[in-house]
This record gives C-alpha cells, structure tokens and sequence, in this order.
C-alpha cells in the first residue's frame, strides 16, 4: 500500500485536535493535513487568542493562514480558498497552561466527546525561559492533556518532543525513554522516575525568587536557576530539561493508553513541502549562519568532526503523520519516534561550515538580507569550547575594566550588557555545536517501511537519505532563509 493510501485510510472520518498551530511545525503539519489527506474529519485547533486577535478564530485567520505556508493551497483552491478551509478548520480559543484549556468543565468535556486523536505540538523552545514559566509549558501542561486523553475514552495521544531530551547522555541515541546523565533522579517502586516531587521542589524555589526579587532581575535569576538545575540533573538548559520531564511524566500517566512520543532534531527549512526552502523566522542553525554572513565573529566554540543534526520540517510533519497513522490502526502501545539524519545521512560541523561560507563567500549578493549587502569574513573557524569561553572571560574583563573607568558612560554599561547577553547564549549554543552523540531513527525508518509496501514513497517519506547535504544547505535552505526567514513568511 502506497503511503499516502494508508494514511488517508487512517485518518478517515477522524475529528483531530491539535495545539501549537501557531509554531513553525505546527503550520505545515495543517497545510499537509489540509492538501494530502482530504478525508479527514474536523480539524480542531486549540490556540489562546492575544492582544491584537481576543479569538482563536481571529487569530487563525489574521497570523495563521496569512502564512505564506499556505501559497500552494491558494493557488489550488483558488477563489474557494477560504471557503474550503473553514469547511474543515475549526478554531477554539483555550490556553493548554490552564485547566481544562481554559474552557467550562462543559466545553472541555464536549471537545473531548468529539476527538478521536490529539496531537500535541505546543511547547517554549526558548532556551533562557524563566524556570517557572518553562515547567508550566513543557512539563505541567500535560496534566490537563491527560485528563483530556482520559474524558475523551483513552484516545491515542502523539506528542512532539525534541531528540535532545537526551540530554548530556553519549554515544549513540535510540529511540527509547532517556535516563539523566547528571545527578540521580530517584525512582518508585515501579521503576518510575519520580518527577512529581522533583517538580515540586523546583516550584518551591521559584517561589523562593519571586519573594526576594522582582522585575528585570526576577526574570535573569529564574532563567540562571533553570539552566544551573538542568546541568545539575544531566541537560544543557532549561527547555531539553523540562521536555524530558514532560515525557516522563506521560509515560507514566498513560501508562496503558496509546502514546507516541515524537522527537525531531534541529528542525529546519523544508526541502520540498509546501515549497522548498520555507522557514519561518531564524531557527537554531540560522543563528550561527546570520552572525557570519553579517560578519559578527570568525570563530565560535565547535567540535568540527561531531555530528550536526538538521532534519526539514516537511520530513518532521511526514513523520507526524505516519505516526498517527499507526496510533489511529495499531493504538495498544506505548511507542518513541526520532525524525533526525545524523545516523542515515551524517553531517559534520565542518561540512556545514564548508558548505555554507563557501555559498555565503562566492554568491554573496545573491543573499543582500543575509549578508547586508557586503561579502562576509573569508574565514569562519571552530574552536575547543574551552579556548573560546577562556577568550570570552578576557574579553569580559576588559569590559568591566572599561566600566570601571567611565561608570557614567551609558555606551560602555550597554556594551557590557549587550556582551553577557551574548557570552550566556554562547553557553548553551555550544552545547548543540560540540555533539558527543548521534541520534538513530531506525524505528521511525521501519514504521515506513511498514506502512508503505512499495519502495516509492512518495511525499510522505521521513528518509534523510533522500538529499544531499550541498543541494539541500547550500542551495534550498539559504535561499529559503533568504527569502522566507527573513522576508515575507
């Protein structure tokens, strides 16, 4: 059976509730479901309204489907456009942070009654979240998508993580539940990690914080306590910390309930679907790709032979739905998918140096957002992480002894702000840029393998075997951060 085949079999009839539309993932996984798979059922968006957009329905129609994401199915549906998606979509206004979604125990409860599937992609990927707020997203969350599982008749739940939930852990990264590398978590009698009272003890020294500070300084130390604590148990800041913990805390849970957890890597522009190239906003990699080409640093903490891994978003929503595919026919497990490419197809760090700054140096003015319209550094160099924080510590310090000459002068304070901002994201870059792992996608490989008895599979396959590394960074992902992550969206 062709791929496609099997998951429009699947999804048939099916009424799908999924949040964090409003997220790069989330976007084309609605685009996917709305232009491949015709049959199925309402489509139910959870998503909190804002300042400007009170309603979920308005935000939907003014940020979401204003998307550029949604130009292929413009072009399809034509003049029918908005008429064929609000025959499919609909939207409800709810907060995932809440109880109950912020809904009446009536409208919780009536929404539950209609799902047949959840798919849960919302989260905070900032990697300097305050501790508090990061645990009520990432981790806490879950208690009210539990219920929800459980009011809906144990309905199967797919719920995107992230592969670095792994943490500090070495060597080679399987797809199965990940044990902290850090300090020792205890367990209960049923092997369990225990999580709750962890939680707890964390809340309590939020609490602790907030009844000693407040403001700008408030926010500064929860976020330095939870990046201390996530190194202390095993994980490099804060968001990877409070993933784990949400896995975690849905495997036990729903213990006998259908549960996919869903981890993709670092997720970056797609290389076919909706159109190659698309990307929203500047996502981890980008970071480093805009501060060469703008000619900010010509060298940055990296281990140049470690593994880099990169997956397209379009890969990472093929995956999703193949997943839930299998949680809407085979539902009685509890199952962990990786849609990454560092075991099938590796990419160095050098090889994406090269790669890049060679595109960046030789066609520069094919990129003017990019590069500012100025040709960048001939030479982009990784370093030991340990010469470059001893080469930022030097810096620091003539900083602060600039500071200390002229403390009336505004532009030195700002510089040394500015600085320390940069020193700290620095830090936690690093650890995505020194990989002592590789992350497998063996199983996710098989489930296609699986679903799709045919050896073409068409525009549902999650292989990262099926690009080239040059085409696919030099070629499809700068021209679409070009053109996408820094202009229209």
């Amino acid at each position: 059976m062709e791929l496609l085949k099997a998951v429009n079999q699947a999804f048939s009839k099916q009424t799908v509730l999924i949040t964090g539309t409003t997220g790069f993932v989330g976007k084309v996984l609605l685009e996917k479901l709305l232009r491949e798979v015709k049959d199925c059922g309402p489509i139910i968006l959870l998503m909190r309204g804002n300042s400007a957009y009170p309603s979920a329905q308005q935000r939907f129609l003014n940020e979401v489907l204003e998307s550029k994401v949604f130009d292929r199915l413009r072009e399809l549906w034509g003049e029918a456009f908005r008429q064929q998606v609000a025959s499919r979509v609909e939207c409800v206004t709810g907060e995932i942070t809440e109880r109950y979604f912020g809904l009446s125990v009536t409208e919780f409860d009536a929404l539950a009654a209609r799902t047949d599937l959840l798919i849960n992609s919302a989260a905070s990927v900032n990697f300097r979240e305050p501790l508090g707020d990061a645990l009520k997203i990432n981790t806490l969350s879950l208690r009210t998508v539990v219920d929800f599982v459980n009011k809906a008749g144990n309905i199967p739940l797919l719920h995107v993580s992230t592969c670095y939930v792994n943490g500090f852990n070495q060597g080679l990264m399987e797809e199965k539940p990940v044990d902290p590398a850090g300090r020792p978590i205890a367990k209960d009698v049923h092997g369990h990690y225990q999580i709750l009272p962890l939680i707890d003890r964390l809340l309590s020294k939020v609490e602790q914080y907030h009844s000693r500070y407040e403001g700008e300084e408030l926010e500064e130390k929860l976020v330095d306590l939870g990046i201390r604590v996530a190194n202390i148990y095993g994980w490099n800041d804060t968001y990877t910390f409070t993933k784990w913990m949400g896995e975690e805390l849905l495997r036990q849970e729903l213990e006998d309930s259908a549960l996919t957890i869903f981890r993709p890597s670092i997720v970056e522009s797609a290389i076919h679907d909706p159109v190659p190239g698309w990307v929203e906003g500047v996502k981890v990699a980008d970071a480093l790709i805009l501060a060469f080409a703008r000619r900010r640093f010509s060298f940055f903490p990296a281990r140049a032979s470690g593994t880099l891994d990169i997956i397209p978003v379009d890969l990472v929503v093929n995956g999703i739905l193949l997943s839930a595919t299998e949680l809407l026919t085979k539902p009685a497990a509890q199952r962990i998918y990786q849609c990454c490419s560092g075991e099938q197809n590796p990419l160095s760090i050098q090889q994406c140096i090269d790669i890049i700054t060679g595109e960046l140096r030789q066609h520069w003015n094919r990129y003017p957002r990019l590069t500012k319209g100025k040709p960048p550094r001939k030479s982009l160099k990784p370093v030991r992480r340990g010469t470059f924080l001893a080469a930022m510590t030097s810096m620091q310090s003539y900083f602060k002894a600039r500071a200390r000459l002229s403390n009336s002068d505004s532009r030195i304070a700002d510089q040394m702000k500015s600085f320390e901002v940069t020193l700290k994201l620095s830090t936690i870059y690093s650890f995505y840029t020194n990989p002592k792992y590789v992350f497998s996608n063996r199983e996710l490989l098989a489930l296609e393998q699986r679903l799709g008895e045919t050896s073409e599979k068409g525009s549902l396959s999650v292989s990262a075997g099926q690009f080239n590394w040059d085409d696919y960074l030099g070629g499809t992902h700068l021209a679409g951060l070009e053109q996408y992550g820094l202009g229209q969206k």
